[in-house]
């Protein structure tokens, strides 16, 4: 007899707990790109931890390791952690559009990686500018993710696992742009000397060219000639002293005065990255 009754106890506890989730659905964790904050904007860093799962100090660390590399080379890392990536379709997906969405790396150079972390689906990507694929390919990426950050998920150790990957990238960043600036210059010295070994020869013979068609004037035009050239010298020191005295003693180093070369710093510190891109290199994992 009591049959009936439960199921329709059941049927009403059912309808009136399916309307209470159509009235107040469960909040979304749906991300967009343009919902992800930019550290360069919020406060001249690298590091956007949305996960929660980094804390101050290592964050410090991060930045000031990535801050190091960026004054060094021009060379961006971002890194950054999310609950999930959905309504992208892949964390790939979704790392290369913020990699794109913030212009990670100096606009020109494409010099620019993103770390990013999804703990919703246990994936790590790391995204690379177009400009150090070279210095980072795609085996080399898929190998630090395999090798060095997954190991230290599985464990639990995510702080630990981002300070490694980030160190290793940055690592990399250093050392292999180092090389390439070297030989940048090793090849300058070598033009340089190349070019002054030829004006040298260039002005020798000129000069060789010169005497010999001098030694065949009489002395007596070399006289004349040596007479004008002292009036045209005189002509022209009192020439220049009379500009010099109109111009109110002008001197050419002081119009540098009030003028400052930055040293040609790449630092993006402004609040936003170079504008760099990426063509989706790199490598991702799960764990």
């Amino acid at each position: 007899m009591n049959f009936p009754l439960n199921i329709l106890k059941s049927a009403f506890s059912i309808t009136f707990i399916g309307q209470v989730l159509l009235l107040n659905p469960l909040p979304s964790l749906a991300l967009t790109v343009q919902e992800v904050p930019n550290p360069r904007k919020d406060y001249g860093g690298w590091v956007t931890d949305m996960a929660e799962i980094i804390n101050e100090s290592t964050e410090d660390r991060l930045n000031q390791m990535i801050s190091e590399l960026e004054t060094q080379n021009g060379s961006e890392i971002a890194v950054v952690t999310v609950l999930e990536t959905q309504p992208a379709a892949t964390p790939k997906e979704f790392a290369t559009k913020l990699f794109n969405y913030w212009g990670i790396g100096k606009k020109g150079e494409d010099n620019g990686v993103l770390f990013l972390v999804s703990v919703g689906d246990r994936r790590v990507e790391i995204d690379t500018g177009k400009g150090i694929q070279e210095i980072l390919p795609d085996a080399k990426v898929s190998n630090l993710i395999d090798s060095k950050i997954i190991p230290e998920f599985k464990s639990g150790q995510f702080e630990s696992g981002i300070v490694v990957g980030t160190t290793e990238l940055v690592a990399s960043l250093k050392t292999e742009n180092n090389k390439v600036i070297k030989k940048m210059e090793i090849g300058t010295i070598v033009y340089v000397i190349f070019v002054l070994l030829l004006l040298v020869i260039v002005i020798n013979f000129i000069l060789r060219r010169n005497r010999g068609s001098n030694s065949g004037s009489n002395s007596g035009s070399n006289s004349g000639n040596n007479n004008r050239t002292s009036n045209s010298l005189r002509s022209r020191s009192s020439s220049s002293r009379s500009s010099s005295s109109y111009f109110g003693g002008y001197d050419s180093g002081s119009c540098s005065g009030g003028s400052s070369d930055s040293g040609g710093s790449s630092s993006s510190s402004g609040g936003s990255f170079g504008g760099g891109s990426s063509d989706g290199g790199g490598d991702g994992g799960s764990w």
